[in-house]
This record gives structure tokens, C-alpha cells and sequence, in this order.
């Protein structure tokens, strides 16, 4: 259990991390690599808060039961986050939700 956390946890920080350099240009000299959590970014995140990648990771996760997931409990956790408003949702992301809306199948 605790490597499937460990997992998760460096899932969410690498997010949160990574929100402050988003649409950014690469840099390659390690000396200006981000170590800290900033927050801020294009959509002015605060400190500790993901993307739509952490919060779709979440619904992910809101949808196992028994190790198994449910397909309906995923669109329809899907579908509510989307309808929450979220403030960063990617083209394609939107693009799918949408076709969920309108009854595609999540898998």
C-alpha cells in the first residue's frame, strides 16, 4: 500500500510543481529548475493546488470499488467536475467531456 501511495502523493506534487510552468518554454540548465512549489502560473494557481491532472486522477480514484472500476460512477464523477468549473481544463479534456455529456462511453 504504501508504494501505491507514494505513487499518488509524487503524482499530485509533481503537479502542483509543475502548474507554475505551464506553456512555458523547457529550461535545460539545472541551475534555473524549479525545487520549490510556487503556485502562481498561467491560471495563478495557489501553493498545493494541481491541474485538471490531479483532479481527474481524484475522480479516478472516487470510481475504484473493490479494485475494480465502475464506469458509470467515473462519467458521472467526471461530468460533475467539469460542471464544478474548473479553472484549468485542457482542449481535448473539454472536448471529452462534452462527449460524455452527450452519452460516449468513458472506456
Amino acid at each position: 500500500m504504501n508504494k501505491k501511495l507514494g505513487m499518488l502523493l509524487g503524482l499530485h506534487v509533481g503537479d502542483c510543481m509543475g502548474v507554475t510552468l505551464e506553456f512555458q518554454p523547457a529550461v535545460k540548465e539545472k541551475d534555473q529548475w524549479q525545487k520549490e512549489m510556487l503556485g502562481g502560473g498561467e491560471f495563478n494557481f495557489p501553493i498545493g493546488i494541481g491541474s485538471d491532472d490531479s483532479d481527474l486522477m481524484i475522480c479516478v480514484l472516487r470510481s475504484l470499488k473493490y479494485g475494480q472500476l465502475d464506469e458509470e460512477n467515473l462519467k458521472n464523477e467526471f461530468i460533475k467536475w467539469f460542471e464544478s468549473g474548473p479553472k484549468d481544463v485542457g482542449n481535448t479534456t473539454k472536448r471529452a467531456m462534452k462527449n460524455l455529456s452527450e452519452g460516449a462511453s468513458v472506456l
